[in-house]
């Protein structure tokens, strides 16, 4: 599952690059976000101090409404440059720090809500990063998150198939699966809601150069680049190519769990 995954080097260097294009290329992650903040106001955890796990730029702060903000959010991501996005937005009440998701700085029973919105797919080991996320709530605490699904980018996946290129190196959950990780961890599921949509694009190099600018650079390049993207392009195209473009499949599941000590 994890071997074809970026290493966390090459994570941090590509979403620091991008961090100030990332608002207005990740359409699916602020899709998402958009529904987790829209549900918040029916399950509302407390708000003293919420955490941001691979928070980015800050997209999901900036999406809560003025009057649904905790009394600290701390936003932690291993790139320099997105936290350097969100101290210069002049969002209040926010503290970043620079850290890993595998070694948190943070002590048990911290905080009343985690957030973990389209950061499990880079992780080599999630059900143990989300058993260490649980301990860190408080109880009555929510963990909320996005993932990737199975059918996400499956056009894309499939071209690489195709042309012998390695498998998508990102990891993409069965939802049984996920739910098994969050109930293992000792969370019960508060809701869930299966995002799924089709966007097309002119080209399949389209669809690379979007991925690119929200930092999806991360991903291990093809050998033989700029051949083998070529090569990939190409098998996108015969495959999939419709009369509206290039489909590109959103697969997410977003959602709320809760510790109860």
């Amino acid at each position: 599952m994890t071997q074809h995954l970026p290493g966390k080097k090459s994570i941090a260097q590509s979403f620091s690059r991008k961090a100030a294009s990332y608002g207005a290329n990740a359409r699916v992650q602020r899709n998402a976000l958009l529904h987790l903040v829209r549900h918040l106001s029916a399950y509302p955890p407390d708000r003293s101090l919420w955490i941001d796990l691979g928070c980015g730029p800050g997209l999901f702060a900036s999406l809560l409404p003025p009057n649904f903000r905790p009394d600290c959010m701390l936003c932690l991501d291993i790139a320099p440059g997105a936290l350097r996005e969100i101290r210069n937005s002049g969002l209040s009440n926010v503290r970043c720090v620079r850290g890993d998701i595998d070694a948190l700085p943070l002590r048990s029973h911290c905080c009343d809500m985690i957030i973990m919105t389209s950061v499990l797919q880079w992780i080599a080991d999630p059900k143990g990063t989300v058993r260490r996320c649980a301990q860190l709530l408080r109880p009555g605490g929510q963990f909320v998150f996005s993932i990737f699904l199975g059918k996400y980018l499956c056009e894309l996946a499939e071209a690489r198939r195709s042309v012998g290129a390695p498998p998508l190196p990102i990891h993409r959950f069965e939802r049984a699966e996920f739910d098994g990780i969050v109930q293992s961890a000792g969370l019960e599921i508060l809701w869930e809601e299966h995002l799924h949509e089709v966007r097309y694009f002119s080209s399949a190099m389209n669809l690379i150069k979007h991925l690119t600018g929200i930092g999806a650079g991360a991903t291990r390049k093809p050998s033989g680049r700029p051949a083998r993207l070529f090569q990939i392009c190409r098998a996108y195209e015969e495959c999939c190519r419709t009369e509206k473009g290039v489909p590109a499949t959103s697969d997410v599941l977003v959602g709320s769990a809760r510790y109860d000590g």
